[in-house]
C-alpha cells in the first residue's frame, strides 16, 4: 500500500515557526466552512435562472455542482434553453453572481426554436432507451451519465455506461427517441480483469467516501465538498475519492470490491 503526503511551498520562517508550534501540541486545524453555511444548489439554481430571465420549464435541462476554484467555494451552474447554452458561478455563501455566459451553440439555418427544449424526451428516458437496447439494468452499471448535447444543429443525448469491464455509448434523438448510434468496448483485456457480474459486487460511492473519511478521521460535515468517481485502472476497479478541508486536500483510492485502501495522500494547496 503507498502513502504519500506532501506538504509544499513553506515559504517563510514565521510560517515554519507556528507550524512547528502547532505540531508540538496537535494536527494543524484548518477552518472550513460547513455545508450549513451554503445557499444550496436549488437557491444557486433560482439565482442563475432568474438573472437569465428563463424559466426552469424552459430549459432542456440544468445543472448544478459545488466546487471549490483555489480554495474558493462556488456553484457552477448550466442549462440549456433551445440552441443557448447559459453558464453561471455563483458565491456558495452569498448567492451572488461570480461569473456568467451565454452561447448560441450554432447558428445555421436548421436550428430549433426556443420552445423545442419542451419538446425533448428528458435525461431519464434517454437512459431508459439505451439501456433497453443494451439489454442492461441500470441497477447492474457501476455508474451512467447523460446530457444533452448539440451535434451541427442536431439534438441528442449522450448516454454512458459502465457493466463490469464493458463502457457503452449511446446517442439518442432528443425529440424522438431513436438510437442514434451505439458503441461498446471492451476496457481492458489482461488476466485481472474482474467478470461482468463484478458489477453488482461493487461496494458502492458512499461507502468509499465512508471508508476514506473514516481513514483521514474526518466527518462529511467539516468537509466543503467532497467527490468520487469509479474508475479501471490497470484492470483493478476502484473509486477515487477527493475533499478538502481549508487548504489541505484529500486524495484517497479505494478498491471498488473489497474497500481496501489502495492509496492515499494529503497535500498542502497554498
Amino acid at each position: 500500500m503507498k502513502t504519500t503526503k506532501k506538504l509544499k511551498c513553506l515559504r517563510t520562517g514565521i510560517f515554519a515557526t507556528v507550524l512547528a508550534s502547532s505540531l508540538a501540541v496537535g494536527p494543524v486545524a484548518f477552518a472550513a466552512p460547513s455545508k450549513t453555511d451554503y445557499i444550496g444548489e436549488a437557491k444557486a439554481k433560482s439565482i442563475a435562472l432568474t438573472h437569465a430571465g428563463v424559466k426552469e420549464s424552459d430549459t432542456a435541462y440544468i445543472i448544478c455542482k459545488l466546487d471549490n476554484d483555489d480554495g474558493f467555494m462556488e456553484y457552477d451552474v448550466e442549462f440549456y434553453v433551445g440552441n443557448m447554452e447559459y453558464d453561471y458561478e455563483i458565491n456558495a455563501k452569498t448567492g451572488d453572481v461570480l461569473s456568467y455566459d451565454n452561447d448560441t451553440e450554432y447558428n445555421d439555418t436548421t436550428q430549433p426554436p426556443v420552445s423545442d427544449a419542451n419538446n425533448y424526451i428528458g435525461q431519464e428516458k434517454a437512459k431508459s432507451i439505451a439501456l433497453t437496447h443494451a439489454g442492461v439494468k441500470e441497477s447492474d452499471t457501476a455508474y451512467i451519465i447523460c446530457k444533452l448535447d448539440n451535434d451541427d444543429g442536431f439534438m441528442e443525448y449522450d448516454v454512458e455506461f459502465y457493466v463490469g469491464n464493458m463502457e457503452y455509448d449511446y446517442e439518442i434523438n432528443a425529440k424522438t427517441g431513436d438510437v442514434l448510434s451505439y458503441d461498446n468496448d471492451t476496457e481492458y483485456n489482461d488476466t485481472t480483469q474482474p467478470p461482468v457480474s463484478d458489477a453488482n459486487n461493487y461496494i458502492g460511492q458512499e461507502k468509499a467516501k465512508s471508508i476514506a473519511l473514516k481513514d483521514a478521521g474526518v466527518s462529511e460535515s467539516s468537509v466543503g465538498y467532497i467527490k468520487c468517481e469509479f474508475d479501471y485502472d490497470d484492470g483493478l476497479s476502484e473509486y477515487e475519492v477527493e475533499w478538502q478541508i481549508g487548504k489541505m486536500e484529500y486524495e484517497y483510492t479505494i478498491n471498488a470490491l473489497d474497500g481496501t485502501i489502495l492509496e492515499r495522500e494529503t497535500e498542502y494547496d497554498d
